[in-house]
């Protein structure tokens, strides 16, 4: 029987392309490879007494201790390389900052200035109007007083 089933399995090529990769038409066109696993299995014999037994038990935590330990150094590394690019990405957007920091405070200096002399000419104009209008009310207190210019002359010609 086991002759039987042999014979019915035909021998493919290793070199086909069916059988190098599964055909799946949703596949990407670069398949993951990936390593052979590594396949732990209990011992054979069975166990008879406790020190085989406590030995077994100490295999297998040996065994989880490593792994997890590991785990954890891969983890570490990884948030290492995490902290190094955030730390990177940091510094370069507080060197951004900076600049446009800088940049705001020219323009804020440069706003500064110009509402100093905008506030200078505004001074020197009310000064100005406030001036032209103590001059017309002398001017008109003083012709109440005396005549207009132009009657002076005509009343020294008579």
């Amino acid at each position: 029987m086991a002759d039987r089933t042999d014979s019915e399995i035909a021998p493919q090529p290793a070199d086909s392309m069916k059988a190098a990769s599964p055909s799946d038409a949703g596949t990407s066109s670069t398949p993951e490879v990936s390593g052979p696993m590594l396949d732990v299995h209990a011992p054979h014999e069975s166990i008879h007494t406790w020190k085989s037994f406590f030995i077994h038990i100490a295999a297998i935590a040996v065994g989880l201790l490593i792994a997890v330990t590991l785990e954890q150094s891969v983890e570490y590394l990884h948030h290492r390389h995490q902290l190094h690019k955030s730390r990177e990405a940091l510094r370069s957007e507080l060197a951004q900052d900076k600049t446009i920091f800088e940049h705001n405070i020219a323009l804020l200096q440069s706003a500064e200035a110009s509402m100093e002399l905008t506030r200078h000419s505004c001074t020197r104009l009310q000064r100005q109007e406030s001036n032209r209008r103590q001059a017309s009310t002398i001017r008109g207190s003083c012709s109440m007083l005396a005549p207009p210019p132009g009657e002076m002359r005509s009343s020294m010609g008579r």
